[in-house]
């Protein structure tokens, strides 16, 4: 192998070729990844013997990998992502826009697009590119040299992060390289224990040795290979699904060889253990086993297997075996169209396996194309999804196995039936598009297609009739028909390695071979035709030459493209792009468009010295007008780089849009962009009254069909240039209406003939039915029924009749039993998944627990027999009274058992805010500590069952709370239980004493005494916010009087200071009033009221309380100050008085901050004469 080193170290590879380097930019733009190694042998190879990429990538779109990966995406994705696979870029608007329509109109396919966007790569997108190839070659050599294949994943992430960059291309080779080593090490450990141990056979040691043998023709089909010699008892296996070619790996081990093993379904889907204990041919073969060979590096094909794998059986059943399991294998989407087939990958390939249960591969199970149908319909669950022409190309494709092809083609233009026959043999006629023998002929027969009849007032003729079979189908033998007013286009083709891709007045791309060819549109005389070059071959340059013109009342046949190898000594066509505001696509000599932006561009074909060269617009940016300056000319020996493209914006005019209707016979409703309407009675040019601006899309759409016809739009979209646009053609035609006929069957025992005119027969158990044919309004029709199977006899209603404007669906078949009937029913109980349940082996029905009845019915003495098809994964189901004979109603009961083992959970959540531990408890049992951060209880949880977490204990100086502490487990451990905890602050209660001459006594909330001295003392340090507190003054002392203010009340986020002032008793008989202590006042008591009169008023600040001895001497106070006006105090502005209305009660009055005097007032009598003693 030659090496080569890149500019990065890392990057080193083997010499690949150009075809290997275009294989890998497909892969890369198609797929995003990097090709496996067998891949890119595979393409490179089908390259090289087909010489077109173009023809290789078509067959990339119907692979599992792509519907897989993109097959949901739709147009405008897909193209997006192409960009960004190749390039990790977005594509440009009008680059989108360009191809998106390209597509939406079926003038490319996307593997086209992929080539175009790829191959016109320049400046940084090329770079790109480049650096992703070069990576690529890396892992390819690496896989070459070590024998080793990455997953899909590793090969599309390690692409991704390549730029434009070159440095960005090292890391990613040197991520192979270690991925590589990392599986050649597993490797390695497994072949030296192979290498270190002998063989059982007496050997010394083994190194084993990894083949490739191939099946025909079956791609897909899993496999598992496990070699016949051993080593210590253990044998190498290798297990996979055919390679594109049918391609599977095997070992030898001791120099013996294995034995593999195909079956259907995904890959390791089967083993050979499945085989051991046999397979009878009494017995269905079932969905996995399919047959088993001595693995050899000879192509083997379905036949051999089934051969080596029951050689008891004759060559006939031989046959009809391989046949019934190729059938079964092959891919039905023959035409591409995902709605009417089976795309065989790894779902539908399951739903095969379990349809494939109930085949005997020795009976024919398909004889005809609607047994094909029947076959699509039971794996997919649609009814008749399978087209007929999936039907017949599904046929085509057995007989290729076998080497035989058919010979099929086209009919362009005819007006009514054509004969044709082969080889003066087979005569078919057909009124079809299409058509195509049964004869099937060998490689090297010849094959000759000859009109036998043609439409009256038509000429035919047969293009490509005739030939000689080259180990494929012929399917390109075209009829082509014209009558006086309808014409065809002929293009001659010439030098083309491949087929080049040609549209007719921007339509559909059609594929032309090497000489003459007609597209399958005809024209009228007068109409223009624009024949343009949509692909041409690899490495080739072809031209159109006359491909512009009118028709004048015959065929077109002048047309040719010439193709000519492209020089690699040649010269390119190129030069500037100015004032773009989006991309622009150009033409070479009516070539391929290519897109190009503002900036240098350059055409990737080469011209010879001396050719003649043309540069075309194909389209200018929107709401720009673009011209060439030096568009055409000669080579002379150096490249073209002075075309000049000018493109400037076309200043906004309003625009009108209309165009012309024929075949129109009632009245047509058409709409412009959803909004404005008008209705058309006549055939004729139309216009719309709205204006439009330059620049401005436009979408022509019919909103109302005339009655009895069906009109379509042609030239229905587009943008406004600075005209009028005229060319919207609405056509109409005449819709042959047609009614079907059908009803139900009621009552049914078994199976009943349902005939239609005598003719055409359906069979029915039960339920609706409906005849196939379609008949015109007014038909005629009758129907009749009898009874086929089952004691019964039916009746027909409604049976007669002609057709009204209507489906008839009021058909009604009675029938009525002549024996007693019975039912068989089932019930399903503790399964967990649902499953598939058949009465005598037919009428399968999947049901979960509940109950449901077999429609079918029995008389007595019937037998029955319920199987349970299929009970899942996940369960093992057993039946009682499944089987018997009918005496009665039966019901059938199926008790299900889980084999899953049960889930269990746990259940746990974080702590936040906690210093220290604390401790919760789940359910009520287990208690756990737990501490800052994640907590986790160790008892395991059903699904479905509750759960509640409480805080069993928390640290002093914390408060904690639980959020989401309960609820019921759902399929998952529970993880969001949260508890946050806070430190709690806490707050003191003082107490502020001043004026005291001696302890002061007071309690706290009720505690023990405290004895107080002047200054703060800390009555507690411990209270938290909204604590009640309350401070008592329990003993004053003797010789001063204290007042205590805000004792009591709640802490509110701060700590609190009550206050405690004392004043000492004077002993005097006079008061100070004035605050001061200079001011005494004199104290008398008014004879006649026995009031105490002070002589002058109560200064601010003085304080009196009125105290009353109650009968046990108790003090009670009724007064507090010296504004308020209490009973027994009065004041006249100048003196103050306090009046002793409770005769015969000793009083008390003290002032308080004057010093503090006690009066005590003596019995009064009723006249208030008494004494007054201060005391002390």
């Amino acid at each position: 192998m030659i090496s080569t080193v890149s500019a990065w170290a890392e990057c080193t590879s083997q010499r690949f070729s150009d075809t290997e380097s275009q294989v890998m930019s497909a892969y890369i733009a198609y797929y995003g990844r990097m090709p496996d190694s067998a891949g890119l042998a595979f393409w490179s190879d089908q390259l090289d013997q087909q010489g077109s990429l173009d023809a290789i990538i078509q067959a990339f779109g119907t692979s599992d990998e792509f519907e897989r990966n993109f097959g949901a995406l739709d147009h405008s994705a897909l193209v997006n992502n192409l960009y960004q696979q190749a390039f990790g870029r977005d594509a440009d608007p009008a680059g989108l826009a360009f191809y998106v329509d390209e597509l939406d109109n079926n003038r490319l396919t996307l593997q086209s697009v992929a080539l175009f966007i790829v191959g016109g790569a320049q400046n940084e997108d090329d770079d790109t590119i480049s650096n992703r190839i070069t990576a690529s070659s890396h892992y390819v050599t690496a896989a070459l040299d070590d024998g080793v294949e990455f997953s899909e994943s590793q090969m599309t992430g390690l692409l991704s992060s390549i730029d434009e960059n070159p440095e960005t291309t090292e890391p990613v080779c040197a991520s192979i390289t270690m991925l590589v080593e990392e599986i050649v090490a597993e490797q390695n450990d497994d072949s030296e224990f192979f290498a270190s141990n002998a063989c059982d056979n007496g050997d010394s040691g083994n190194e084993p040795v990894k083949k490739i043998g191939t099946v025909k023709g079956i791609k897909g089909l899993a496999y598992s290979s496990e070699s016949f010699g051993t080593v210590n008892g253990i044998k190498k296996s290798i297990q996979g699904v055919t390679g594109v070619n049918g391609e599977f790996e095997y070992f030898e081990v001791c120099g013996e060889a294995a034995t593999t093993l195909f079956c259907l379904g995904v890959k390791k889907g089967c083993s050979v253990s499945d085989i051991a204990s046999g397979i009878t041919l009494d017995v269905s073969l079932g969905g996995r086993i399919l047959g088993r060979i001595v693995s050899t590096e000879e192509v083997v094909n379905i036949r051999s297997i089934v051969a080596e794998t029951y050689p008891e059986i004759d060559q006939t059943t031989q046959n009809l075996v391989t046949s019934n399991i190729y059938r079964l294998l092959l891919t039905l989407d023959i035409d591409r169209d995902g709605r009417n087939g089976i795309v065989l990958n790894a779902s539908t390939r399951t739903m095969a396996e379990l349809y494939a249960d109930g085949i005997d591969f020795t009976d024919d199970e398909f004889a005809n194309n609607q047994s094909v149908i029947n076959y699509v319909t039971d794996v997919t669950g649609q009814s008749d999804l399978a087209s007929e022409a999936d039907a017949n190309s599904f046929e085509e494709a057995l007989q290729q196995v076998v080497d035989t092809y058919a010979v099929s083609g086209s009919i362009l233009g005819s007006s009514g039936p054509v004969t044709l026959i082969l080889n003066d043999e087979e005569e078919i006629t057909t009124e079809l598009s299409s058509f195509a023998f049964s004869t099937r002929l060998t490689a090297g027969e010849n094959y000759s297609v000859n009109i036998l009849s043609e439409p009256q007032g038509q000429t035919c003729v047969v293009t490509r009739g005739q030939g000689v079979i080259e180990a494929k189908s012929v399917a390109d033998v075209q009829v082509i028909c014209e009558s006086d007013t309808a014409f065809s286009v002929s293009v001659f083709v010439q030098g083309a390695n491949e087929d080049v891709g040609l549209s007719l007045n921007n339509g559909s791309t059609v594929l032309f071979a090497n000489g003459v060819n007609a597209f399958p549109v005809l024209l009228e005389s007068g109409d223009t035709y624009t024949v343009s070059l949509v692909t041409a071959p690899v490495n080739q340059v072809c031209s159109v030459t006359n491909g512009v013109g009118v028709v004048e009342n015959q065929a077109i046949t002048d047309v040719s493209v010439i193709c000519d190898v492209d020089p690699a000594d040649g010269f390119t066509v190129g030069g500037q792009i100015t004032g773009a505001n989006s991309d622009i696509a150009l033409r070479l000599n009516g070539g391929i468009a290519f897109v190009f932006s503002n900036g240098a561009f350059s055409f990737n074909q080469k011209l010879q010295s001396g050719t003649t060269y043309s540069v075309s617009l194909v389209s200018e940016p929107a709401g720009q007008s673009c011209e060439i300056t030096n568009g055409s000319g000669s080579i002379s020996a150096s490249n073209i780089t002075n075309v000049s493209i000018l493109c400037d914006d076309i200043a906004a005019t309003e625009q009108l849009v209309g165009g012309n209707i024929s075949g129109l016979s009632g009245a047509v409703e058409l709409t412009l962009n959803g909004a404005s309407s008008i209705t058309i009675s006549s055939n004729g040019s139309f216009q719309f009254s709205d204006v439009l601006l330059t620049g401005e899309s436009y979408s022509v759409t019919v909103t109302s069909q005339p009655n009895g016809q069906s009109c379509s739009v042609g030239n229905s979209s587009g943008t406004i240039a600075n005209v009028d646009v005229t060319n919207v053609n609405v056509d109409c035609d005449d819709i042959e209406e047609t009614f079907s006929i059908g009803g139900t069957v009621n009552g049914a025992i078994g199976t009943v003939a349902i005939t239609l005119n005598g003719s055409t027969s359906l069979f029915s158990t039960g339920g609706d039915f409906q005849f196939p044919q379609a008949f015109a309004n007014g038909s005629s029709y009758q129907v009749t029924a009898a009874s086929v199977s089952g004691d019964q006899v039916c009746e027909v209603q409604n049976g007669g009749g002609s057709i009204a404007g209507a489906n008839v669906t009021n058909v009604i078949v009675s029938c009525t039993p002549t024996v007693e009937i019975f039912s068989v029913s089932v019930s399903i109980s503790g399964a967990v998944e649902d499953i598939v349940v058949s009465l005598n082996g037919e009428h399968e029905t999947t049901s979960g627990n509940g109950s449901f009845e077999f429609d079918t019915v029995f008389t007595a003495g019937d037998s029955y027999v319920v199987a349970i098809v299929s009970d899942g994964t996940s369960q093992a189901c057993t039946a009682s009274n499944s089987s018997g004979t009918i005496t009665g109603n039966v019901t059938v009961a199926i008790q299900c058992v889980s084999n899953e083992p049960v889930p269990e959970f746990t259940v746990g959540g974080s702590v936040s805010g906690l210093t220290g531990s604390a401790s919760v408890t789940l359910n009520g049992a287990e208690t756990i500590t737990i501490s800052e951060g994640e907590f986790t209880f160790t008892e395991l949880l059903l699904d479905n069952q509750t759960y509640s977490v409480t805080l069993a204990s928390i640290p002093d100086g914390f408060t904690c709370a639980i959020t989401n502490s309960s609820g019921v487990i759902n399929g998952a451990n529970v993880t969001n239980i949260l508890v946050n905890c806070d430190v709690i602050e806490l707050f003191s209660v003082n107490v502020n004493l001043s004026g005291a001459s001696e302890p002061v006594i007071v309690s706290f909330n009720g505690g023990d005494n405290i004895t107080l001295s002047n200054g703060v003392t800390l009555l507690a340090d411990d209270l938290e916010s909204g604590d009640a507190y309350t401070v008592q003054l329990v003993d004053e002392g003797t010789d001063q009087v204290c007042e205590i203010a805000d004792n009591s009340g709640q802490v509110s986020n701060g700590d609190v200071t009550v206050l405690i002032t004392c004043e000492a008793v004077t002993g005097e008989d006079s008061v100070n009033l004035d605050g001061q202590g200079t001011d005494n006042t004199a104290v008398t008591i008014d004879a006649s009221s026995g009031a105490i009169v002070f002589s002058d008023a109560f200064a601010v600040g003085n304080n009196v309380r009125i105290a009353n001895f109650g009968a046990d001497d108790t003090i009670v106070f009724t007064g507090t100050s010296q504004s308020l006006v209490e009973a027994g105090f009065t004041t006249d502005g100048s003196n103050a008085r306090v009046t002793l209305n409770n005769n015969g009660i000793v009083s008390q009055v003290v002032f308080v901050g004057v010093g503090g005097s006690v009066f005590t007032v003596q019995q009064f009598n009723a006249l208030g004469v008494g004494d007054i003693v201060v005391s002390p």
